[in-house]
């Protein structure tokens, strides 16, 4: 919205900061909720939100200590209230897990709800240049989901106590075994820093309002593949849910609609002489080639979640290959830069999506000769 408001300096920096936030929390969640759904274990969740807790009141405290005019950021308020959102969300998610795990569909719907208002009125205080009012909503939300999180750990306590009890063993060193010490880390850490790594070349090499609109872009290409990636794809696959037949035809008209958009775009783009960067063609291309990447990696996601919920070894495999696969893709953006500049740059999440399918999608026998 602040990029189809104009305002693509604060796009560009929130763009920024939230990715680094959103790379952070990723990085430290150590795949935690695929193995917690697939072993269906409520104790990982549980001991994860009070891991979340402790790292997310350091790394705060460590952003807050950082002089605002060390990056020359022009709204560092609300720069600072949505890494605390981001890492709120991430806490909650360890609540979230458990609902789902019990199957508890009507807290969903709720969070549903109120997630979709808070977004809309969100949208409408950036579209009408209240700021202040935008604050003023994340503020309150993030009280919300505190709220839910400590309301948990208090109902929870007793479960908690007798798994402690079980276990025999320090909680600080459990902790960090189930989140740190694990190839679990190293993977999350390698895939999710590329596109952290993406996002710091794209500012530096282009300026801040082109920068603005390539994370606007990739932001909603990306979004159908993170969504089965980091939501639907754990209990999809467990359930061995199968999609409906209207599904999978909608998904197809869309995937038409958007071909043409891109062709269109790119027939645009490719007839003028000075390509304006700026404008709707651009975006129009960019997006467009984004969420047919999205495809690939919906896809490539569903081979993915299928490797984690066979068998340890396999998993423990998977891992070493989401490893090779992180560090291949830090290098994809200066390569496209230097092919083709500004345009081929657009593709990376299309070229991203399609290195995945290319890693995860093998044979098996295929799959354990590349990671020996």
């Amino acid at each position: 919205m602040l990029v189809i408001r104009g305002d693509y300096s604060i796009a560009g920096e929130l763009g920024l900061t939230s990715s680094f936030w959103l790379t952070l929390t990723q990085i430290f969640s150590s795949n935690v909720r695929s193995l917690t759904i697939s072993d269906d274990n409520k104790y990982f969740a549980i001991t994860t939100t009070y891991y979340r807790i402790l790292f997310s009141i350091i790394s705060i405290i460590i952003f807050f200590l950082i002089p605002g005019n060390l990056f020359n950021f022009e709204n560092i308020e609300l720069i600072y209230v949505m890494g605390i959102l981001v890492l709120s969300q991430w806490i909650n998610e360890m609540y979230l897990v458990q609902l789902e795990l019990k199957n508890k569909i009507y807290k969903f719907i709720f969070f549903t709800t109120t997630n979709t208002l808070t977004i809309v009125l969100a949208l409408i205080f950036i579209y009408n240049s209240n700021l202040e009012y935008l604050f003023n909503l994340i503020f309150a939300y993030i009280i919300y989901i505190l709220a839910h999180v400590a309301y948990n750990l208090a109902t929870t306590k007793k479960n908690y106590s007798d798994f402690i009890s079980v276990k025999k063993e320090n909680i600080i060193k459990f902790i960090l075994q189930l989140n740190l010490q694990t190839i679990a880390f190293l993977s999350s850490f390698t895939v999710i820093i590329s596109s952290l790594i993406w996002k710091l070349t794209i500012y530096f090499i282009f300026d801040k309002s082109l920068a603005a609109i390539y994370f606007a872009c990739f932001s909603i290409g990306s979004f159908p593949g993170t969504l089965f990636n980091s939501v639907i794809g754990p209990n999809f696959i467990k359930k061995k849910i199968t999609i409906p037949k209207i599904l999978k035809k909608l998904f197809m008209i869309l995937f038409i609609i958007i071909v043409g958009i891109f062709i269109y775009s790119s027939n645009i783009l490719y007839n003028q002489k000075n390509i304006d960067y700026f404008s709707n063609e651009f975006i129009y291309f960019t997006t467009s080639i984004s969420l047919i990447g999205s495809y690939f990696m919906s896809y490539a996601m569903y081979f993915r979640h299928k490797k984690i919920q066979t068998s340890a070894k396999d998993r423990y495999d998977l891992f070493k290959i989401d490893f090779i696969y992180g560090i291949a893709l830090i290098f994809l953006i200066p390569i496209l830069y230097y092919l083709g500049g500004a345009i081929f740059v657009s593709g990376t999440y299309l070229m991203g999506s399609v290195t995945a399918l290319f890693f995860y999608f093998l044979k098996d026998d295929l799959f354990k000769r590349y990671i020996k």
